[in-house]
């Protein structure tokens, strides 16, 4: 894992959100939108994909997203990640979400962008989905 999404994880995330993978942070409640899946095709190390399925930051759809989740269906297991901007992050293999609240309830705070990574080194296609 970068050293960023490493710090990253430790010190931006309000109220404790949840960050996991497997069957951890499911949604909570107040959503009004759900998107995804999407995904960028394959992408790897430093490419980042945001939602409406871009590689340009200046691209990405913001908004107030509350959950997001990052899933890899392919062979193998591969570590992957979802991020809420500087407001919550989930790293796993396969499967990882992330919440801004621990109870995974819709915010409307604060609009940010939503993004998926693949860490594993190998080119892989990796989907997202959030709410908000």
């Amino acid at each position: 894992m970068s050293v960023a999404i490493m710090a990253l994880a430790g010190s931006h995330s309000p109220a404790g959100a949840c960050t996991t993978g497997g069957s951890g942070c499911l949604p909570g409640s107040g959503y009004t939108v759900t998107v995804g899946p999407w995904n960028c095709g394959g992408i790897v190390g430093s490419d980042i994909c945001y939602y409406n399925a871009t590689l340009s930051a200046r691209a990405a759809t913001t908004s107030s997203w509350g959950w997001g989740s990052a899933s890899y269906d392919g062979a193998g297991d591969v570590y992957i990640c979802i991020q809420g901007s500087i407001y919550f992050v989930g790293c796993a293999y396969n499967i990882a979400r992330a919440c801004y609240y621990t109870t995974c309830d819709d915010q409307d705070l604060v609009a940010f962008e939503l993004s998926v990574r693949n860490q594993s080194g190998v080119t892989h296609t990796v989907h997202g989905r959030g709410m908000a």
